[in-house]
């Protein structure tokens, strides 16, 4: 995948208390940031990741599986976030939401939240509400 983009949006910017977290992979190890907090936004990068951390991150965007998202068998609660996962490879873009009851509840994005989570904490140097 020496083209592919990833983007992850924890979403909730206005109602989680810990603000939403979106995160930009490229194909060269290049992450960057970016922490909102209702309409106060800080960024940070790009940085360089490990190639350890590289290949943690691409296999659980590979476990994910963005073409097919997981079945949502009851509608969203107001107020409640939604995780945003877009996957760019060439001319290819594919989306996909999950809802926060479902994320819950689904081992590839629980994975995925807790392989991203200390990575945040250790380039941004804040600790991550995301869940």
């Amino acid at each position: 995948m020496d083209d592919a983009l990833f983007e992850f949006h924890s979403g909730g910017q206005l109602i989680h208390p810990g603000g939403s977290w979106t995160l930009k992979l490229a194909a060269d190890s290049s992450l960057t940031l970016r922490h909102q907090v209702a309409e106060q936004q800080t960024d940070f990068g790009p940085c360089v990741l490990t190639a350890a951390e590289h290949a943690l991150l691409w296999e659980q965007i590979r476990a994910l599986d963005v073409a097919h998202p997981p079945p949502d068998p009851q509608r969203p609660v107001p107020d409640e976030y939604c995780y945003g996962f877009i996957l760019r490879v060439g001319g290819t873009v594919q989306r996909m939401a999950v809802w926060a009851h479902v994320a819950r509840h689904y081992p590839p994005v629980q994975a995925f939240v807790a392989a991203v989570t200390p990575l945040i904490a250790r380039y941004s140097g804040r600790q991550p509400l995301i869940g």
